[in-house]
């Protein structure tokens, strides 16, 4: 069974690179790949034949190029037109481990056969904003974690027909187009013959650092038998935090958030408090109208 890896990035940089370099050690160099989206530029020490596809929503769906980070499976599809192989394993280029984790998820993932392999297939809640997109099309919806995942080439084969069918009737409808994780998953589960695996039944990982909503530094991503998402290096990971937690005041998610990122250590706290002493005017005045907000919300005579 041949398998290759596509690392999902906007550009080719020095993350892209770590990353790739890191996966060389489950996987050979000749089978590793970049799948680079449209607004991203090439890195000229990057062999040309390690990059797998360029545009893939103008090229395969004809739709806006936001759509080709949203769908990530417009990246396989383009993969398996690319590269002929048996199984097609995508990474989001803020995916990291531990070398000695990547020669055991490589060893693992060989071993199976199955169509579908990703972390948290399960049905979705109908409080998901991707439910209500994806329910006309399907008996039931399901959900799963994108940023690491591993497909067969039938099943790829099987969605693309569906994805481009879907995508045109959502745009003639003027809807939505439902995401990669509610397409993907929800379009084999409801299809007899398709085998979805946990990620997490074949391959002893803690993955209790993998969010598809939390940030984390890179540089503490250093546990043998973890896989870390969102893994950020230095002030990638600060950018990323400052820009989530301004969104988190509407939430009242700051603290999870921080827990998240710094492992729930007292940095967590002195991380907040410096926030606050640098954080941008607007900001503040923002929060001091939210919390004068909620005050008011909270007064009995308010209207």
């Amino acid at each position: 069974m041949k398998t290759v890896v596509g690392i999902r990035c906007a550009a080719i940089g020095a993350i892209e690179i770590n990353l790739y370099e890191l996966l060389l050690n489950g996987f050979n160099h000749a089978d590793v790949y970049f799948l680079v989206d449209s607004r991203g530029h090439r890195q000229t020490n990057i062999p040309e034949s390690q990059i797998a596809l360029v545009n893939p929503a103008r090229q395969f769906m004809a739709v806006p190029d936001n759509w080709g980070w949203l769908c990530g499976d417009l990246f396989y599809y383009a993969f398996a037109v690319k590269v002929q192989a048996d199984f097609y394993c995508m990474v989001e280029s803020d995916v990291t481990m531990t070398a000695n984790t990547v020669r055991n998820i490589a060893n693992e993932l060989g071993k199976d056969n199955s169509d579908y392999i990703a972390q948290g297939i399960s049905p979705a809640d109908s409080s998901w904003m991707w439910t209500p997109l994806m329910a006309p099309f399907v008996k039931q919806v399901y959900a799963s974690a994108f940023p690491f995942t591993r497909i067969s080439r039938r099943a790829l084969e099987f969605l693309f027909p569906q994805r481009r069918l879907l995508n045109h009737l959502c745009i003639a409808g003027g809807t939505r187009i439902p995401n990669d994780e509610s397409f993907v998953t929800s379009g084999l589960m409801n299809v007899p013959g398709f085998r979805l695996t946990e990620l997490t039944s074949l391959i002893d990982l803690d993955t209790s650092k993998f969010s598809t909503v939390y940030q984390i530094p890179a540089e503490l991503c250093d546990k043998d038998g973890f896989i870390y998402h969102s893994a950020l290096p230095g002030q990638h990971f600060y950018n990323k935090l400052i820009s989530r937690m301004t969104y988190d005041l509407y939430q009242e998610s700051i603290s999870a958030r921080l827990d998240y990122a710094f492992l729930g250590d007292s940095r967590s706290d002195q991380f907040l408090e410096v926030f606050w002493r640098i954080a941008p005017r607007e900001i503040l005045a923002f929060a001091a109208e939210w919390e004068q907000s909620r005050a008011l919300a909270a007064d009995p005579s308010f209207p």
